[in-house]
């Protein structure tokens, strides 16, 4: 197998298929999703790779970004630099407008790195109150919603004050969840909703103006 292991990443998963007449005996299958391809360096002890379903950008971690991040897309576009090793990388993601980098290495603390050239020039963290998180998107490029198991936190970012102001929280528990970048729509798992103590009527029935979708 070679040393190079080659995404093949597009839209139309319709035109899926396997690319068996490039490959030798001794290789892998390649999967194939459009013409368009991302080549990475194989997973490995020092190496992880991630994928921003948003941006649509495969992020390749050496050494956790000590010995460098390399971020490659469709386009054609690359962007390299290197962080602090502070541990482990659990995720990875640029804002809409990339000039932000969202890092999550702990349960319940992100990192937030200001980018300026390319290249990152600040960073400051923020940690969750309550739960573990399970997950962040971007919405806006001053946005971010996180997803815990206690529920979902919605944030505005201050760049200049490198603070957060919590916009709006949901608690509920989720246990997985699904985002769709071109809807910006969150499917979470059931849950249950407990009614307060004016709702005596035995026909109790939820309505639109009651639910909040953001």
């Amino acid at each position: 197998m070679e040393r190079n292991i080659t995404a093949k990443l597009g839209d139309q998963v319709n035109d899926l298929n396997v690319d068996r007449c490039s490959l030798s005996q001794n290789q892998s299958y390649i999967l194939k999703l459009s013409n368009q391809r991302i080549d990475f360096e194989p997973v490995s002890k020092n190496v992880s790779v991630f994928y921003d379903e948003s941006n649509r950008q495969v992020f390749i971690v050496i050494d956790n970004g000590s010995e460098g991040i390399i971020v490659k897309n469709l386009d054609g576009c690359i962007i390299k630099f290197s962080i602090q090793d502070r541990g482990r990388i659990v995720s990875i993601k640029f804002s809409t407008d990339f000039e932000m980098l969202l890092i999550q290495r702990t349960r319940n603390t992100v990192e937030f790195f200001i980018f300026k050239n390319q290249q990152p020039f600040e960073v400051f963290a923020h940690k969750i109150k309550q739960g573990i998180i399970m997950g962040f998107f971007w919405t806006s490029s001053t946005e971010i919603i996180i997803v815990t198991d206690n529920g979902v936190e919605f944030y505005q970012i201050n760049m200049e004050k490198k603070t957060l102001k919590l916009l709006k929280s949901f608690s509920l528990s989720v246990e997985w969840f699904v985002f769709q970048q071109l809807s910006n729509a969150y499917k979470l798992n059931k849950f249950e909703i407990d009614w307060n103590n004016l709702a005596r009527t035995a026909n109790i029935s939820l309505q639109e103006r009651d639910v909040t979708i953001r």
